[in-house]
């Protein structure tokens, strides 16, 4: 449709021969980028290894990050805890703005009254009494009064320190140390399963691509007999139905190969997502399958002192113990030093400025509980007793543990096993289909008897590639249950 509108095109937009040349051209040009542009689009093979691939991972996956910054959440909040051994200093200001005032007027015998005696009930500060004085000598015996407030301001320094508190602080800071000591474990374990996965998707990867090999081996051998098998058919030497055989079998071969490249393509996507890579970079394994059998790891004593979740476990019954403390830390005396330094300004009586000076003052404060009607007590009792429970799933955790330790030998040990027998059987397999192909080339065997050996042959090869990718994860999963 679209070359026909271009001819379309063509025809009516060019009435002569260089229009026709300059348009041919812009379109050769245009089918020349579009298809340099697709080449140089296509991004190279990446060839990864296994230790390259947890590197990646490690650096790039979104768990590790995540155990990053939980790991900075904590040691923040183990900061902020420090910092209730040392004082808390704040300054404090006061500005008032009034219109209010008080007035005072009185009349009195001035040989025979004392300033105290005037201002007895006025609930004056006895600071004003030279004001007063003043007053007094000036007009006589009749004294008027105003005291008001208005801009008058407040400024000080106050430091506040806790002396003793119970145990809180310290017991509070110990928990605190002992969260970030449970981060720090956890990241460990986070890049142990980010390592466990990455192996997981890389050695996924190598059984596709090995199965691809294979496949294309298997194809290769059944095009091969189907052609002596169309050759034989054509001089009339062969049924058809031999031929129809290896029709099947090549079809079967084609399917086995389609089912290898999608499978590659999901096992590079998730190699990809795990390494934290885009997910069509084109990633392939440089590392194959160790001949080796790990069989040193079956004759291990199970010892899960060495894993990760041994330690946190650990450190989660401490915090448990430190709970108890810090209940109890509400529950006993409390005491605390604050003192500061306050300058005052204001208050005019009569026009006269009563405050203009600063002042310390110091003030130890004490608070011992009595009773509480037994709620301290049944709280601390709550907390020993989860204590005890988390102890006691501690022990049912480790004898997990161990069993589990114990069931990855076998299934290591089954998976030993099996590589040992899939590769006799590609031996017996080869080795019989080597002698079937002799004897076929001879005339003493049949086509269908050829074909049958390599599909035998195929199918101990698969088998043993997956055996020994199952053999290879166990050992790995092994090892991260060990901690070796």
């Amino acid at each position: 449709m679209i070359l026909k509108e271009i001819s379309k095109y063509w025809v009516a937009a060019t009435k002569n021969f260089y229009q026709r040349v300059y348009f041919g051209f812009c379109i050769f040009l245009f089918c020349l980028f579009a298809h340099s542009s697709r080449v140089l689009g296509q991004e190279q093979p990446v060839w990864v290894s296994l230790d390259s691939c947890k590197q990646m991972a490690v650096v790039h996956n979104e768990k590790a990050k995540i155990a990053q910054f939980q790991l900075k959440k904590i040691t923040a909040e183990r900061e902020s805890y420090l910092a209730n051994f040392f004082p808390k200093i704040s300054l404090q200001g006061l500005y008032l703005l009034t219109t209010a005032s008080t007035d005072y007027h009185t009349r009195f015998d001035m040989y025979n009254t004392t300033i105290p005696d005037i201002v007895a009930g006025w609930s004056l500060p006895s600071r004003i009494y030279p004001y007063l004085e003043r007053i007094y000598k000036e007009i006589g015996a009749d004294i008027d009064l105003n005291l008001t407030y208005n801009h008058t301001f407040m400024a000080g320094v106050q430091v506040q320190q806790p002396l003793f508190w119970g145990g809180k602080i310290i017991t509070a800071y110990r928990m605190a140390r002992t969260g970030t000591d449970m981060a720090k474990l956890n990241i460990i374990r986070t890049r142990q399963e980010v390592v466990y996965q990455t192996e997981e998707a890389y050695w996924q990867l190598v059984k596709v691509t090995r199965l691809h090999q294979s496949a294309l081996k298997y194809k290769e051998a059944v095009e091969s007999v189907l052609k002596d098998a169309e050759n034989a058919e054509t001089i009339g030497m062969l049924a058809s139905t031999d031929k129809l055989k290896a029709e099947v079998k090549r079809g079967e071969a084609l399917l086995l190969i389609r089912q290898a490249e999608n499978g590659m393509k999901l096992a590079r996507m998730n190699l990809c997502m795990v390494t934290g890579q885009n997910l069509l970079t084109p990633l392939f394994p440089s590392d194959s399958v160790p001949e080796t059998l790990p069989a040193d790891l079956l004759e291990a004593t199970p010892d899960v002192s060495k894993r990760i979740e041994y330690a946190l476990l650990q450190k989660q019954l401490s915090l448990k113990k430190a709970n108890i403390s810090l209940m109890m830390s509400d529950y006993l005396p409390q005491i605390a030093l604050m003192g500061g330094y306050y300058y005052l300004d204001g208050v005019w009586l009569n026009d006269e400025k009563l405050f203009q000076n600063g002042s310390f003052s110091a003030i130890l404060s004490l608070s011992i509980p009595i009773t509480n009607w037994g709620e301290g007590a049944r709280k601390i009792q709550s907390a020993k007793a989860d204590f005890l429970m988390t102890e006691a799933e501690n022990k049912e955790k480790i004898e997990l543990m161990s069993l589990e330790i114990v069931q990855m030998q076998h299934v290591l040990d089954e998976a030993i096993f099996k590589v040992e027998n899939a590769r006799l059987a590609v031996k017996q397999a080869a080795e019989n289909e080597r002698m079937i192909h002799d004897r076929y080339d001879l005339g003493f065997e049949t086509m269908s008897t050829l074909i049958e050996a390599q599909t035998w042959l195929h199918k101990a090869t698969s088998e043993l590639i997956e055996s020994q990718i199952a053999m290879k994860l166990a050992e790995s999963n092994l090892r991260r249950k060990t901690g070796y």
